[in-house]
């Protein structure tokens, strides 16, 4: 499996998730938050960028994007999770060392998104640690 490395922060929406205000901040793969067929990253897509305009899949050549979604307490950065806060996160892999063929691996919560991520699989923990 390819390490991808998730350089470029390109998404902060405050919100509010347990009583507690903060950010659902998003960094990607590419300088772009076009990950999802027809483009953007709201989590629960399945299908890579451009698949249904004939883009090259990314097993093949074609570019994938990728991206991790945390939630950043906006008074304590590095305090633990409420639930209601980890059902937020969510992940996607749609590049060509991705697992999965046209679908990309993603993780989502039923409780936070209404669907499981595409391997059944769910962010379930988040540590930041200060430095």
């Amino acid at each position: 499996m390819t390490t991808v490395t998730l350089a470029h922060q390109l998404d902060a929406t405050a919100v509010s998730l347990g009583g507690v205000d903060g950010f659902l901040v998003t960094t990607f793969a590419l300088a772009t938050t076009n990950t999802f067929d027809p483009s953007g990253f709201a989590p629960g897509g399945t299908q890579y960028y451009g698949l249904s305009g004939g883009a090259t899949n990314p097993k093949n050549g074609g570019v994938g994007n990728a991206y991790a979604m945390i939630f950043v307490n906006a008074s304590d950065p590095t305090a633990a999770l409420a639930q209601e806060q980890i059902d937020k996160l969510a992940y996607a892999d749609c590049t060509a060392g991705g697992m999965m063929m046209t679908t990309c691996m993603t993780g989502t919560t039923m409780a936070g998104y209404g669907r499981m991520g595409t391997m059944m699989a769910e962010p379930v923990s988040q540590v930041i640690t200060e430095q």
